[in-house]
């Protein structure tokens, strides 16, 4: 889920960028990486001999294959950007791994705390821990690990 809602927020950055820098050095630069500077000088030429009608169509076509070059340089940088996210992940899953465990043995010990850690916490699991903790023990000790193993939550 966050490594979705990360890519949403990484596209919506782009798109935002792109609009942003829309006539500027960054657009001349991709279109002259691309190639595309040398199409449209080539079109302006062709659209000079043709009437006004096919010279607008021309435009248009030209332009359409400008955004959909540029949306695939988008595309490309944001698939860029997850693959970067998931190297980060696989390299952060040793120390989400040590946390959990030590997690586990807090809600043994003081499953309140524990939930609260895990939940940031959340007020309403934090008192409900803390009264099951406090009546009953392992059932404190149960809704603990639940919590942190989001079951519950």
């Amino acid at each position: 889920m966050k490594l979705v809602l990360s890519v949403l927020f990484a596209a919506v950055t782009l798109i935002g960028f792109s609009q942003e820098v829309e006539g500027s050095e960054a657009i001349k630069n991709i279109d002259q990486e691309l190639g595309l500077d040398q199409e449209l000088a080539t079109e302006d030429v062709s659209t000079q001999h043709v009437d006004g009608n096919k010279a607008i169509e021309r435009e248009q076509l030209t332009s359409q294959k400008v955004t959909k070059k540029r949306s695939k340089i988008k595309m490309r940088d944001v698939v860029k950007k997850v693959r970067q996210i998931k190297k980060q992940q696989k390299s952060n899953s040793n120390s989400s791994d040590a946390m959990m465990i030590l997690l586990i043995i807090l809600a043994i010990i003081l499953p309140w705390l524990a939930v609260g850690i895990h939940t940031g916490w959340d007020t309403m699991l934090t008192l409900v821990s803390i009264l099951l903790w406090l009546l009953f023990v392992l059932p404190g000790i149960i809704f603990a690990l639940l919590v942190i193993f989001d079951v519950i939550g």
